[in-house]
């Protein structure tokens, strides 16, 4: 994982050999709830190691019982903070609560996401000598054989609409392939190199889509995102295309303002989907030769955590009043990281807000993911204040929306 490469930890995984190939469960919950899981220890660990065991605790001919096990050996948890810390921002002492800013809602939403599948997360630590955090579900196997022998219905993809896609691909290989997929769709597509080329073409052609490679030379698909966003005002949809698909990627492209995430080697059928979806979605929106971008207006969309709570009316005020109480602190720790212009600090702390707005489905028009990248690279920090106002004002207008709900 990257933060473990960045702390220059130990990442292990181990999946125990009885652990049945097919099971029947819930991969979007169980993947949240690993990805939580695993940040919080790669936070929490400045030497040694992070390991995610998946083992089997007992299995029948129909049903299995996995144990997943997230172990490091980071700071540790004190004796009387063991009960609290899934339930609010607890920290040891207030040292590492400034060291590392709070443990978030990845805890409070892993518990409940287990709760909702039958399981208990649990925890064993100690303070300096690490943690252990582990729950246990119950799964239904599945045959796979059987499933695989099932006849496949092959579906003709392709529309009468033609389209004009713009691929941005550096590697031969994927290019030759994309094209020839994207013609053999209907549409019409055509090519640029690298960013840079890409926002020459935009600049002189109309395209209904672009298909966006994120790992190229001269200029990324990240940095040519951004410039299509904030500086061309282009609303054309975006639509990311990597081989890389590590934890975290899809977050990061939706906050700069790409529509969607494709992994490759993509499946003809989700690519063709995607593509024709967003562009039912912004056919009339305008017709213009430049169609110019305004910023939407500030949302709250609380779908995500309706779908982690599962409407339970009381579990989603609890994590509002969490959200309310932890924003303004993580706002603080921000603002005086630029004052003192620490860039290292600068980007820990936008990339900690960036999780708790996505959490509660606030639109802040990619800043944070600016604020973050300056603050990596050392940005201007005139800059990084400049972006930061604008995020101040909406953290503001979002709040006081917030505190309405409750």
């Amino acid at each position: 994982m990257r933060k473990s490469y960045e702390k220059n930890l130990t990442f292990n995984y181990l999946i125990g050999p009885d652990v049945p190939t097919g099971l029947y469960g819930d991969p979007t919950r169980i993947n949240q709830i690993l990805i939580n899981l695993v940040n919080n220890a790669l936070n929490f660990t400045e030497v040694g190691s992070v390991q995610l065991s998946i083992l089997v605790v007992e299995q029948t001919e129909k049903d299995c019982l996995i144990q997943f096990q997230v172990k490091d050996t980071g700071i540790g948890i004190a004796e009387d903070k063991l009960e609290s810390v899934f339930e609010r921002f607890t920290q040891a002492d207030t040292d590492t609560t400034r060291k590392y800013g709070g443990t978030g809602l990845g805890l409070s939403i892993s518990k409940r996401l287990i709760e909702l599948q039958g399981g208990v997360l649990q925890l064993e630590s100690k303070l300096t000598a690490g943690s252990t955090f582990y729950f246990t579900l119950p799964f239904k196997k599945v045959d796979l054989s059987a499933v695989l022998k099932r006849p496949s219905e092959r579906k003709v993809l392709f529309s009468d609409r033609k389209l004009k896609v713009l691929l941005v691909e550096d590697n031969l290989l994927n290019q030759r392939l994309a094209l020839k997929m994207l013609e053999k769709f209907g549409f019409v597509p055509d090519l640029a190199v690298n960013g840079k080329v890409a926002i020459e073409k935009l600049k002189h052609e109309r395209y209904d889509m672009i298909l966006m490679d994120l790992q190229m030379p001269e200029m990324d698909g990240y940095q040519t995102t951004i410039y299509l966003r904030t500086v061309m005002k282009l609303t054309t949809p975006i639509i990311a295309m990597t081989a890389h698909s590590l934890i975290g990627d899809r977050d990061k492209c939706i906050n700069i303002g790409m529509n969607e995430y494709v992994p490759k080697p993509f499946i003809p059928q989700e690519l063709f989907n995607k593509i024709i979806e967003l562009a039912e979605t912004q056919q009339g929106s305008d017709d213009e030769k430049t169609p110019q971008y305004s910023a939407p207006s500030p949302l709250i969309d609380l779908t995500y955590l309706k779908q982690i709570s599962g409407d339970n009316w009381e579990f989603e005020p609890e994590i509002i009043a969490l959200f309310i109480q932890q924003i303004p602190l993580e706002i603080t720790l921000l603002d005086k990281a630029i004052q003192q212009g620490r860039h290292k600090a600068v980007k820990v702390f936008a990339h900690k807000l960036k999780s708790s707005f996505s959490l509660i489905g606030i639109q802040e028009h990619g800043l944070l993911q600016r604020i973050e990248q300056r603050g990596a690279f050392g940005g201007p920090i005139d800059e990084i204040k400049a972006d930061f106002d604008q995020l101040k004002l909406i953290a503001e207008r979002f709040l006081k929306g917030l505190e309405s709900l409750l």
